[in-house]
């Protein structure tokens, strides 16, 4: 045995250095990966809590105001074109990160993006047209047409809230979490309400 051993001894080192290097890099690797989807997920947060904010604060804002049901879209709409909330240039490349972590949350940014982009753009017409407002005293486009943009942007930046609270919630869960396993196992097994009125929000 001790001959073998003897015998074999630089190749069984070899194999075990091999093993233990391959460790290391794997380890080092999973870090660096850590690291690089916690970035990500802080500042996807950080865009879908500033939606979120806004929505509330107009919301609020409404209320305080007394704003009557029928005008809170045209409303909402002119406090957007005057507050624009913009997402961050890195968003786009963060959120595509993240979303191989979880279906519903890749679902729930992919729409959120793509409402905010729809909303983005309506504001970028309706903001023209509030120039030419001032300017000529009378926008491009007749009345009806920008009723209609601005129940858009309205139902449409309500929605991204929407969405971009449950996010939130997932990446707060399954991403930034150190107890991820355990909450994704929970919100399969037994979810909560608001869990299940995110899963309805996606159908």
């Amino acid at each position: 045995m001790v001959d073998w051993l003897f015998k074999w001894q630089s190749l069984l080192g070899a194999i075990i250095g091999g093993i233990f290097a391959l460790g290391v890099a794997l380890l080092v690797s999973y870090k660096a990966s850590r690291r690089e989807e916690l970035t990500a997920a802080m500042l996807v947060v950080a865009n879908l809590v500033t939606v979120k904010a806004a929505a509330k604060s107009l919301d609020e804002l409404s209320q305080e105001n007394g704003i009557e049901e029928k005008d809170i879209p045209y409303w909402m709409a002119e406090k957007l074109v005057q507050r624009r909330v913009k997402l961050s240039p890195m968003f786009e490349v963060s959120r595509i990160k993240l979303m191989p972590n979880d279906v519903l949350l890749a679902a729930h940014l992919e729409l959120f993006q793509f409402i905010m982009n729809d909303v983005e753009m309506k504001l970028d017409a309706l903001e023209t047209d509030y120039r030419k407002f001032q300017v000529s005293g009378a926008p491009d486009r007749d009345s009806g047409t920008l009723m209609l943009d601005s129940e858009i942007i309205h139902s449409g930046f309500v929605k991204a809230a929407k969405h971009a609270s449950c996010a939130e919630r997932l990446i707060s869960l399954k991403i930034l979490s150190p107890y991820r396993i355990f909450h994704s196992l929970r919100i399969r097994l037994t979810p909560r309400k608001s869990e299940i009125s995110c899963r309805k929000l996606l159908s």
